[in-house]
């Protein structure tokens, strides 16, 4: 009996972080940033790759580098101003709209990256 419920406070432990939603400015920027970073680890491998045409089997256009640079610029940037304006008290509904916008310019980046060949 003890051991049913452990289990049992176990799963609903577990099951009460699964569906974390980011819901204030804050949390949206720093799962902005959670993303960011997946992303940016996904253009760096890609832009590591020999360039296109190359002998290998994968290799990097340098016309995708350029727009995974650009877009990462604007994601960078867009993090840096929201994660001021949410760590500033009496920010307002300004923090919501800037929290979607850097949202916005990393989604933007997040998906350049998918569907990128990097192994």
């Amino acid at each position: 009996m003890k051991k049913f419920f452990s289990s049992l406070v176990l799963a609903v432990a577990l099951s009460s972080c699964a569906g974390v939603t980011a819901n204030r400015p804050d949390q949206v920027v720093y799962a902005a940033q959670g993303a960011y970073n997946s992303a940016l680890a996904i253009a760096l491998e890609y832009k590591a790759l020999p360039r296109c045409p190359a002998s290998t089997a994968i290799c990097s256009d340098a016309s995708v580098v350029k727009k995974l640079q650009d877009a990462d610029n604007q994601a960078y940037d867009a993090l840096v101003k929201a994660q001021a304006v949410v760590r500033t008290s009496n920010i307002g509904g300004y923090a919501d709209a800037i929290a979607a916008s850097a949202a916005k310019a990393v989604d933007f980046f997040k998906s350049l990256t998918s569907g990128l060949r990097t192994k």
